[in-house]
């Protein structure tokens, strides 16, 4: 699974990134000039591996696992994987010898990674701290999960296919920052 996100020699663990980052696309580049502090934005597309077992790792999906008493979810279709957007806000302060710390921007129920745009707070954070916020939608968390989390709510024996699409959301997030 390390190998999957890039980092194929020892892991996460010893802060060195090994490998290569998970395909990716930046579609535009906007400069902005309306805002202090901030030189970009910045908006692309990834490629993340699908573990639900419906292609695309839709609303109703699960997880399935190696065996009845392993955790580890498997990908059965090695080619089911998803593009997901991306979206990051560079400082001004940002250059090749001062560069910018990454920041992951979790958003909350309904929200969407886009809104690292918004956020007045993050503009500041960005100036003050010279820091990139950087967003996707948060699969299970995103405004188009809300038909799904109804019918989860309305029948409780589908809440482990939501829980799984909420830990596929933790697969997305994992993968931007790669």
């Amino acid at each position: 699974r390390r190998a999957q996100s890039g980092d194929d020699v020892i892991g996460l663990a010893d802060r060195q990134v090994q490998g290569n980052a998970p395909a990716f696309t930046v579609t535009s580049v906007t400069a902005v000039n309306d805002e202090p502090g901030v030189a970009q934005r910045i908006e692309g597309t990834f490629q993340v591996p699908c573990y639900l077992d419906n292609p695309g790792c839709g609303p109703g999906g699960s997880f399935e696992y190696a065996s009845r008493r392993s955790n580890l979810p498997v990908r059965s279709d090695t080619s089911n994987f998803r593009t997901r957007p991306f979206y990051c806000k560079v400082p001004s302060a940002a250059t090749p010898a001062n560069r910018a710390l990454a920041v992951h921007y979790g958003h909350g129920l309904l929200g969407s990674g886009n809104q690292v745009w918004d956020e007045s707070d993050i503009q500041r954070m960005a100036e003050r701290h010279n820091a990139m916020y950087c967003g996707t939608d948060w699969t299970g968390m995103n405004e188009p999960s809300v038909p799904f989390a109804i019918e989860v709510l309305q029948n409780l024996s589908l809440f482990p296919q939501f829980a799984d699409r909420l830990q596929q959301g933790f697969v997305d997030q994992l993968y931007m920052g790669r």
